[in-house]
């Protein structure tokens, strides 16, 4: 007897099948500790942001804010204490983006020279470009970016004046000696005014007499 007729002579052994069994009663649930919680969504604020942005201005404006103002806070639910708390956070954090920016030009009277030289010097649209990416920006670095890069030009615009070239025929944007050196520190504006001494520091830096 062949192979091949093993293979067909063989009868099949019956699978062994699983019957399904007839629940009678309820099913068992998984206990809590087992399930899955899932991510909470973010509520939606009590008020807008443009409602915040209103109350700021108002307290900044005005060092306060009005009784019906306050009323109108509570029917939405939101206590006087709550607000206060908040407008504070908010007057805080904008105090300190104004002494960043300060700094980022060194001082309070260099940051309002350059306000007043930027208003006769740059045109409406670069006003209105500069004043929207400070008032407007969430990110502080480009506020500050955008303060530097200001300042740069304010600096750039004032080295002819701040330092002229005594004589005629020499290069005024860089130092020819080291008297001329010494000649700038000791102008008095080289102690009182950041932005001279910030001139005769880069009119160095061009320099090649050291």
């Amino acid at each position: 007897m062949t192979l091949e007729s093993n293979i067909i002579e063989a009868s099949p052994q019956p699978e062994a099948q699983l019957e399904p069994t007839q629940s009678t009663g309820p099913q068992p649930s998984l206990p809590p500790d087992l399930t899955i919680d899932p991510e909470p969504q973010a509520s939606e604020p009590p008020i807008s942001q443009q409602f915040l942005s209103e109350l700021t201005q108002e307290y900044q404006q005005q060092g306060t804010l009005s009784e019906e103002r306050y009323q109108q806070l509570e029917k939405l639910g939101i206590s006087k204490p709550f607000v206060d708390t908040y407008i504070k956070g908010v007057q805080s954090q904008a105090n300190e983006a104004v002494q960043k920016a300060y700094a980022a030009v060194g001082g309070k009277e260099v940051f309002e020279q350059m306000q007043q030289w930027a208003t006769h010097s740059l045109s409406k649209e670069q006003i209105i470009a500069f004043n929207e990416i400070v008032t407007t920006s969430p990110n502080m670095d480009a506020a500050i970016l955008a303060i530097k890069g200001l300042y740069a030009d304010y600096i750039k615009d004032q080295e002819p004046s701040l330092l002229q070239g005594r004589s005629s025929g020499h290069d005024s944007s860089v130092f020819e000696s080291l008297a001329q050196v010494t000649e700038a520190i000791k102008d008095p504006r080289y102690e009182k005014d950041p932005a001279y001494r910030q001139a005769v520091e880069n009119k160095l830096a061009r320099s090649r007499i050291l």
